[in-house]
């Protein structure tokens, strides 16, 4: 029972961090890139050099960077904006070419991209319970 509600606390935090990048402002790039660092910190193998490049890009306000610094090392990724002010949109396959994708769109490339990653990760999970 225990490991099936941990996992339902991770499904609904990764999805509650791709919903709330799809709805998020561009003023808060920040602190959806810091809530996605806090979740891979306690729930991902992120390495500890890609954690510290997007701090490093997350302290100059390099959202589309950082976004990108959080991705596994075999991820494909693509991002699209339609001109200025725009929506982006991003996609996300984890695990290069067979892995699960997902799409998000967001006011910004970072937030797309981060909420596309959540969202390929909840997808991955729910491909592994089936």
């Amino acid at each position: 029972m225990g490991c099936t509600t941990r996992a339902s606390r991770w499904l609904a935090q990764a999805d509650e961090i791709a919903l709330v990048c799809s709805d998020a402002e561009a003023e808060q790039q920040g602190a959806c890139l810091v809530a996605m660092m806090q979740f891979l910190r306690g729930h991902q193998d992120m390495g500890a050099s890609a954690e510290a490049r997007a701090a490093r890009f997350l302290s100059v306000d390099a959202y589309a960077d950082a976004a990108l610094a959080l991705l596994p090392p075999r991820c494909a990724s693509m991002i699209s904006q339609a001109g200025r002010g725009g929506l982006a949109c991003a996609s996300v396959r984890l695990d290069g070419c067979s892995g699960p994708e997902a799409t998000a769109t967001a006011r910004t490339p970072a937030l797309a991209l981060v909420a596309a990653y959540a969202q390929a990760l909840v997808e991955a999970e729910l491909s592994l319970a089936a």
